[in-house]
Parts: structure tokens; sequence; C-alpha cells
């Protein structure tokens, strides 16, 4: 009785630090593990957003483990302008949509109407959220930022057959990064950003592979206990950091030649970009349905939801 009763005073105690920090203006709505502002037009955005939350935790702990996530405020932003002023006080790059402020358990994203349009909405959920849970796992201590990058991508399944492509035409190209230089910030150049998410990316999935997931979360957990990442990464896997970098390194040019050779001595390489093209295509028709559903959905809320 007395944990319902505390749980219930935090729940409160965190709904009236985020309406004030949101301003009076917003509209929220919440459950146990989220709390969403956003403006009235976006409701049925912010509950669908509401529903489908729950689900994508569920989810996230069954691969990653059951780790304690305080709750997390979300703000929904309506427009790139306001967006903007949040982000204009961090060192994220410029073109990002979304952002995790680590400190405060908060996940600030633009509103899925006014994303490009080869954004899915709740892969970025989950990639934020995951940078949360991370920093849960780690108990706010440090954690590189390739490790962090390479550790959300890979568990929100941010890659596919254009990033694979990408990645493997850079490598071929000789474009690698020296990830340790990017523990604390990340590159200033839009093409060096992007070959720092997919290194990172590469990078955490050598580790898996290399190590297994047996002794990954043996890693984590030593993290979780408050080892220092050094630490931690030397005790569990054997390694120093920098050496196992070098390593992946390394492996970045046998995996692009073997993508290659095993594609067809290259045929699949002049393939692709028609294969993106028809996909990017798939991607805008659906996306304009669900648009549609969303207009049409406010139409009827506003005609017939205040009568």
């Amino acid at each position: 009785m007395k944990v319902k009763c505390m749980s219930k005073i935090v729940l409160f105690s965190v709904v009236v630090f985020f309406i004030i920090n949101v301003g009076l203006s917003a509209e929220i709505l919440q459950n146990d593990q989220i709390i969403i502002s956003f403006k009235d037009k976006d409701r049925n955005i912010a509950e669908d957003i509401l529903n489908r939350f729950t689900p994508i935790v569920s989810e996230l702990n069954r691969e990653v483990g059951f780790y304690d996530v305080p709750i997390i405020q979300l703000v929904l932003t309506h427009s790139k302008k306001e967006f903007n002023e949040y982000i204009s006080l961090s060192d994220i790059p410029e073109n990002s949509v979304a952002m995790a402020m680590l400190g405060l358990s908060k996940i600030v994203i633009q509103n899925p109407k006014i994303l490009p349009p080869h954004n899915d909405f709740y892969q970025i959920l989950k990639h934020e959220y995951l940078h949360l849970m991370l920093h849960a796992i780690s108990n706010s201590q440090f954690v590189p930022l390739w490790f962090a990058e390479g550790f959300v991508q890979y568990y929100a399944k941010q890659w596919n057959l254009q990033r694979e492509f990408t990645f493997v035409s850079e490598a071929i190209k000789g474009n690698k990064l020296n990830l340790m230089s990017y523990s604390y910030h990340y590159p200033k150049n839009d093409r060096q950003v992007e070959m720092f998410y997919l290194q990172s990316y590469y990078t955490f999935k050598y580790l898996l592979k290399r190590f297994g997931t047996t002794r990954f979360y043996d890693f984590i957990e030593s993290l979780h206990n408050n080892k220092e990442f050094f630490v931690a990464f030397r005790y569990s896997l054997g390694i120093d950091v920098q050496q196992f970098l070098d390593d992946a390194q390394n492996s970045i040019s046998s995996h692009s030649i073997m993508a290659v050779l095993y594609s067809g001595l290259g045929l699949f390489w002049m393939i692709i970009p028609l294969l993106l093209i028809i996909a990017y295509v798939r991607k805008r028709r659906m996306r304009r349905k669900i648009e549609q559903v969303w207009v049409e959905e406010e139409t009827g809320y506003y005609n017939g939801g205040h009568t």
C-alpha cells in the first residue's frame, strides 16, 4: 500500500515538474512509463504514441535486459522551429530529428507529421529511449559516444540495405574514422557524421559477433555495478578498448571486400540504387496514407468532439 502511494506521489511530482518545464499551454497524456506533452491538434498522434510505447519498452527489455528506467518525459514538438530551439544549446548534429536529455530522462522529438519521409518515427523513438536506457544501465557513468550510438542503433534495428551500401562504398574508398576520437563529441562534417553512425553500428555488431552475447551481458552488468567503462570492458571482454577498436577497424576492409564478392562481383552494387528508389517511393505512398488518416481523425475531432 505504501509502495503504491509513493509511486503516485512520484508520478504526480514528475507531472508537475513536466508542466512547469514545457509550459502551461501544453496538453498532457501519461501512463506509468511516459508523460507526453503535445499541442491539442496532435492529440490523436499522442494517444497513438501512448498506446504503442509500452510494447516498445517490453520488447527492448526482453532484448537488452530489465533495468529501472525513470518515467520518460516526451516533448512532441509541433514545428521544426520549436525543435531547433531545444537543440540550439546541444552538441548533437544539426540535421537531427530527436534528442535524449539524459539527466532529465527527457526525449524531445519532432512531430511525425513534419518528419522527412524517410524517417520512421517509432524507430527514432526507440533510438532515443535506448539512450536513456543505457544511461540507466551505466548508473549515469561515462559511456563513450561511439559505443552509445552503436548500442542504440543495433537494438533499434536501424540498419538496412541503403546503410549497408553506403557503409561498404565509403569503406572501399578508405573513409574510416578513429572512433576513439569521438568518445565525447560528434564529428563536425555531415559526411563524417554519417560515417560515424555507420561505423559505430558496425563496431558494436562486431563486438557481439566476436565475444558473444553472454560476455557482452557480463560487460553491461559490470557497468551497471558501477565499474568504470574502460575497466569493465577490460575485465569482462579481456581486451583494452583501443585494441578492440583497432581490430574492429581492420575488419571493416575484409567485410567490405566480402560484401562485394558475395553479391556477384559487383552486380549487386549496380542494382541496389534502383531497389532503394523503389523502396523510397513505396514508403512515401504509405506515409501519405497515414497522414490522410490523421487529417480525417483531426477533422472528426474538431467537428464533433466539442458538441
